[in-house]
């Protein structure tokens, strides 16, 4: 929200604040003491906030606290209530009932799809209400669509009820999640900030990364993992924690684009990193028919060669431009850093205890939550007040709102390809387009994600891409937890993807940088994220499906090969690399990224005499304490 938090509040504002409050009291209560039955719980949700929405977000997006909402606003927060009751009020007899839909059903039902879509126009971008509306057409004139794509077409009365009567389509998978995981998972994220998590997270870094060579950027890159596995938003956490992270890299010596580039691709990271990862795992869960704990644990060794590559590139680059290390003087002590905030890490441990024991993800959050309270009464000396739990809840309800939109126009979206069959087809499509080869397949994947991604949030993309193409490459032969993570990954890496990265916009917003050349440094700093998916496609052990012995070997190998490659991009490992070494560094990063045991001691070796030749070399002024004459990092 865009809006001055010292300004005065009229009584409208009050009174959407006493909403967003009772949406996160409803909310919390659900996770604590049983969900209601689907529709119910997601109509309610779905009311809670659609409603402030219109008052909140105004026809150009999100409007000042003092700026009064026109007549129009309230014009359409009038239907979405009005609409959304309707359908709590009267579905546990729609559901039984065999008969056509009445004239009341078709025109609340056509006034909560235009609900949905304009919301989702205000709160997150006209790309995806345009994609879903693109979807309701081809619903419609299906006779007329050429080839294999045409069907039978649909009534706009089978469409509406298919949409608006039924859980198929806005009350679907997607709002079922952003109405108990999402909402519970942004609320102890909204909890933990207003009791001192996010300041504490970035003082630990700071204290711990703050010593090493190019300390800042490590500090972005920790304190923006942490965040961001909670937060859910890349744009959100770059806004954050980049307020903080970016003018520190620029004031020590990194280049402003740097810096907001290094910055972006640390917050998207934390949408894929346990133990919370955004949004999109519940979904994966609920796809998968598995539990939480397992998709968190496929996740965890690709999120760490994702920072893993992150950091490397980081000390890298700083390295190159010769930038010194902070005094240890000027550092918050480490120690005390952490035994004065020790207490919010505990909620954090607590969710992978949970997880682990068996717990479900909302029961865990509620607990989550509940340490939160407890241990910032016990151990913080300044005891929160009142305030606090009323700015948390808040906070927390608003961040739900623009996903909560963007799931309204995405079950729009997977309510007219289960309608219409148009997953079957795009999956005989794809594979007769790919000629039955894989990559061919993943590739385009890949492309469809990435231009999704230009304008529909991480969470969105990968709900449409789970309906469209995951059905595809899973007739390939690939495992249905690794086509789902494929396009979980690229739904996500979109926002660092140019021509249109959001979290590059974001940080270049920051740092007053161009935002071309700061989403084109942050495509390279985060260009292993583009990498690891087509690894894990072909290699599902990276995401802990095998053996232990088949796990251990990818993950160390893919270790290697990470490292491998970040000295092919930057040039640079310990000592300068020449091009020669490069080229022979990517062939072992390639062999060794590639399943197989012959593969992986070919890489071994094939990276072991590129180093020899590098440590042979030895190039003046390219040592660890690199020089300002050293050569530049990323221009």
């Amino acid at each position: 929200m865009n809006q001055d938090p010292s300004a005065p509040r009229s009584v409208l504002w009050w009174c959407l604040s006493a909403i967003l409050i009772a949406a996160s009291i409803f909310h919390f209560y659900a996770a604590g003491y049983g969900v209601y039955a689907g529709t119910t719980q997601r109509s309610i949700h779905w009311m809670f906030m659609s409603v402030p929405l219109f008052f909140m977000y105004g026809a150009k997006g999100a409007r000042a606290r003092g700026e009064r909402p026109t007549v129009i606003d309230v014009l359409w927060a009038a239907v979405s209530f009005v609409s959304g009751f309707y359908i709590l009020w009267t579905w546990e007899e729609k559901a039984v009932s065999v008969e056509e839909i009445e004239t009341i059903d078709l025109v609340l039902g056509i006034a909560m799809i235009a609900v949905s879509l304009e919301s989702a126009r205000r709160a997150v971008s006209v790309f995806l209400p345009a994609t879903a509306s693109l979807f309701l057409l081809y619903a419609y004139f299906g006779p007329y669509m050429p080839g294999v794509f045409a069907h039978k077409g649909y009534t706009i009365e089978r469409i509406v009820e298919h949409l608006y009567i039924v859980t198929e389509g806005i009350y679907g998978i997607p709002m079922g999640i952003s109405a108990t995981f999402i909402a519970v998972f942004v609320l102890f994220g909204a909890f933990l900030n207003s009791f001192g998590a996010g300041t504490f997270f970035v003082d630990l870094s700071y204290s711990l990364a703050g010593r090493f060579r190019g300390g800042p950027a490590k500090t972005a890159v920790v304190a923006s993992a942490l965040m961001g596995t909670i937060s859910g938003s890349p744009v959100a956490n770059v806004v954050t924690t980049g307020s903080f992270t970016i003018p520190l890299m620029i004031k020590t010596g990194y280049r402003a684009r740097v810096a907001g580039a290094i910055e972006a691709c640390a917050s998207t990271g934390g949408m894929f990193t346990p133990p919370v990862m955004g949004a999109g795992a519940f979904i994966m869960a609920e796809y998968l028919q598995t539990n939480y704990g397992a998709v968190a644990l496929s996740a965890a060794v690709p999120a760490f060669l994702f920072y893993l590559s992150l950091l490397l590139l980081v000390d890298a680059e700083a390295a190159k431009t010769g930038m010194k290390r902070i005094p240890v003087s000027e550092l918050p002590p480490a120690l005390k850093t952490l035994l004065g905030g020790a207490h919010h890490l505990v909620p954090l441990l607590a969710i992978i205890v949970f997880i682990v024991l068996g717990y479900s993800p909302m029961k865990t959050a509620f607990w989550a939550i509940m340490l939160v309270v407890v241990f910032s009464f016990v151990r913080n000396p300044q005891r929160p007040g009142l305030r606090h739990f009323l700015v948390a809840l808040e906070d927390g309800a608003r961040s739900v709102m623009p996903i909560a939109a963007a799931c309204a126009s995405a079950g729009i979206i997977v309510g007219v390809v289960s309608l219409t069959g148009l997953g079957n087809t795009l999956s005989i499509v794809l594979i007769q387009f790919a000629g039955g080869y894989l990559i061919v397949a993943l590739v385009f994947t890949m492309l469809a994600a990435l231009v999704l991604g230009c304008g529909v949030p991480p969470t969105a993309v990968y709900v449409i891409m789970a309906a469209l193409a995951v059905p595809s490459l899973i007739k390939f032969g690939m495992l249905p937890v690794s086509a789902h993570f494929f396009v979980f990954y690229f739904g996500c890496v979109g926002a660092i993807t140019p021509p249109v990265a959001l979290a590059s916009y974001a940080a270049a917003g920051i740092s007053k940088s161009s935002p071309v050349e700061t989403g084109a440094a942050a495509f390279r700093f985060g260009l292993i994220g583009f990498i690891i998916p087509f690894v894990f496609a072909y290699s599902p052990a990276l995401l802990a499906v095998g053996s232990w012995p088949e796990i251990i070997q990818a993950s160390v190998t893919a270790v290697f090969g990470v490292i491998f490659f970040c000295a092919t991009i930057q040039g640079y490992l310990i000592y300068e690399i020449p091009l020669l070494s490069r080229l022979i560094f990517a062939v072992g990063a390639i062999l060794l990224l590639k399943e197989g045991t012959w593969t992986d001691l070919a890489g071994l070796g094939v990276g072991g005499t590129a180093w020899a030749v590098v440590v042979m070399r030895k190039p003046t002024g390219g040592s660890l304490e690199a020089g300002p004459d050293s050569p530049r990092g990323f221009r």
